[in-house]
Parts: C-alpha cells; structure tokens; sequence
C-alpha cells in the first residue's frame, strides 16, 4: 500500500479502491491494537468494536468486483443490479402500503375472530397466533410471512376461514392484491428497467459489438488460412473455388 501511495501519489487518493484498501489496513491495525493491547479490558464495548472491525476487514472482498469486471456477463449484471436499486425501492414501498391497508382491515376484522378462536381451544401449539393481528404492526408482519414469504398461510387463515367463511374475501383478495398483483408488477417494472438500461448502454453495446466482430475475425482468419494451401498469404480464385 505505501509503494503505490508513493509510485501514484495523488491520483492514489482518488481512485475509490485504495481508499478501500486503507480503510481495510487501518481496521486491521486497529483490531490487532485492542486485542494486543487490551486498552479498556475484556469489557462488552471492546468486544462489540473488535467484531465491528473483522466486519469491515470483509469489504476487501469487494475487491473481487474489479476481477469481475474483466467479463461481459458479470459486468452486465452488475451494472444491471445499479440501475434498478430505486425500482426496487419503490417496489417495496407500494407492497408494504398495500400491505398496511390490509393490516388495518385485520386489526379491526380478524382480530377480535382470533381471540374468540383461541377461547375454543385453536391454535394451542402457535405461540403468536394470539397477537398476529393484534397491531397493524403484527399484522404486516404476519401477512409477510403468510404471503411474501410464503410461510404457513393455511396454519393461520384455514380456522378462520373453516369458523367464519365470509373471511375468505380478506385472506384471498390480500394474497391476490400483493402475491399476485404488487410483487408480480414489481417484478414486470424491474425487467422493464433493465430493458430500458441496456438499450440505453451505448458504450457497453459498442464493446460487445467490437467483441463480436473480433471473434468473427478470429474465425475467417482461421478459415482463410485452411483455403491458402501454398501459405502465401494470398487467396486465388482456384483455392476458392
């Protein structure tokens, strides 16, 4: 690290990977520091901080990206991922505003049926059957695990559904309005950014189709140099022939 400090001098400070690098060097030192030193004993606080600083000695795994790079396909996804972050995000956001209306309609509906289930004896292995729709904040956390994660729904909504059928529009229009609908679009508006992002990538285009051309080289080269049978570098029309 010193030797390319001192060989590139300042363009070292701009490049983002040496800052990295030293970032890395510098949590090491500091790492070894406290546990040779033991500054303030074997206390919790030092104890957090030392895990902090092995944590940051895995970014230089992200070094590897530079490596990647060098290929077409790693590159493309890489740059494919940075460029649907935001429609991912918003994603996220109108699943989970979808998600807090159902919650609400939970809270008021489905809540006061569970606790007139559990008196009759359901759910007694389920620890948090009983408080699943007890807040809007338990309750979008049991519809994403019911619905976006796929875990259990039947364990919770079948002896709702089996003691009051008219719950079945809640349980299918809020699987259908989020599993089917929102992450589906999501989904559909994330392909359509990656779409758009590669036909916006001029320059990556250019040197897949610089890539192209030189493997296409490549081959009549090869091909060319079967047809010279004197080797002379030169096609007649009888070796063409």
């Amino acid at each position: 690290l010193g030797c390319r400090l001192c060989i590139r001098g300042r363009e070292f400070a701009l490049e983002s990977l040496a800052l990295l690098d030293v970032a890395i060097v510098v949590s090491g030192v500091l790492e070894y520091g406290i546990e040779a030193f033991r500054l303030v004993g074997r206390s919790d606080s030092v104890e957090d901080l030392s895990r902090v600083l092995r944590l940051c000695r895995l970014l230089r795994l992200l070094r590897a990206l530079k490596l990647l790079m060098i290929f077409p396909e790693p590159r493309r996804l890489l740059c494919m991922m940075a460029s649907c972050v935001r429609t991912l995000a918003w994603s996220f956001l109108f699943c989970f505003l979808v998600m807090t209306v159902w919650a609400n309609a939970a809270v008021e509906i489905l809540h006061p049926l569970v606790q007139e289930l559990l008196q009759s004896g359901a759910w007694l292995d389920c620890e948090r059957c009983e408080r699943s729709f007890s807040s809007v904040m338990d309750s979008n956390l049991t519809f994403f695990q019911t619905i976006v994660a796929g875990d259990s729904w039947g364990k919770l909504a079948i002896p709702i559904i089996e003691a009051h059928p008219w719950t079945v529009v809640i349980f299918v229009m809020s699987l259908l309005t989020m599993a089917f609908g929102m992450l589906n679009l999501g989904l559909a508006v994330v392909v359509d950014s990656f779409a758009e992002t590669r036909s916006r990538d001029v320059s990556g285009l250019a040197k897949e189709m610089e890539r192209h051309e030189a493997q296409e080289k490549k081959s009549l080269h090869k091909l060319f140099g079967r047809l010279d049978e004197d080797g002379n570098g030169v096609l007649t029309l009888e070796e063409i022939q």
